[in-house]
């Protein structure tokens, strides 16, 4: 009889044992739990916070008064004779192009307003531009109505080079 209670005092300090394991690693992971939900939640409210900075500092300029400021200055080119027509510039606004009434195209720096190249219309009988039309931007064609009733078609076109490349 000695012995069946010498075994059951073993089992219950067995069990007590391996119970008392049981809350340490419940324990731990409890702890470990509390401590990645506690930084994921941090974690979200940093990440809305900067979201919300961030589109506070995208939006409150669209409520500002807009500026403008001179940044460079030049005569326009081919301003002394004839009116201009037309104004057209390429796509990477370092070239422009000016039509006037005279049927003279002009291509000129936007940075400085120097002229690049001046070309004429190939005029027969000396008859003058009496009426201009210009194409969709896309098209970049241009159409001169003549004084004796001819039409002449333009076409402009802008090489483009990367000289960085």
């Amino acid at each position: 009889m000695i012995s069946a209670i010498e075994n059951k005092s073993r089992q219950n300090k067995l069990s007590l044992s391996k119970s008392s394991n049981l809350k340490d690693i419940r324990q731990i992971k409890d702890v470990l739990t509390r401590l990645v939900m506690t930084f994921g939640g941090i974690s979200v409210i940093i990440a809305i916070t900067l979201i919300a900075i961030y589109l506070i500092w995208v939006v409150v300029p669209l409520f500002l008064p807009a500026h403008i400021s001179k940044t460079t200055g030049f005569a326009i080119p081919g301003s002394d004779a004839g009116h201009a027509l037309y104004y057209a510039m390429e796509e990477q606004r370092e070239i422009a192009m000016r039509v006037r009434d005279d049927g003279t195209i002009i291509f000129f720096n936007t940075s400085d307003g120097s002229i690049i190249s001046t070309e004429s219309l190939a005029i027969e009988n000396e008859s003058a531009v009496s009426s201009f039309a210009a194409g969709s931007p896309t098209t970049r064609l241009l159409g001169f109505g003549m004084s004796d009733g001819s039409v002449v078609l333009r076409y402009h076109q802008y090489n483009v080079s990367y000289p960085n490349d």
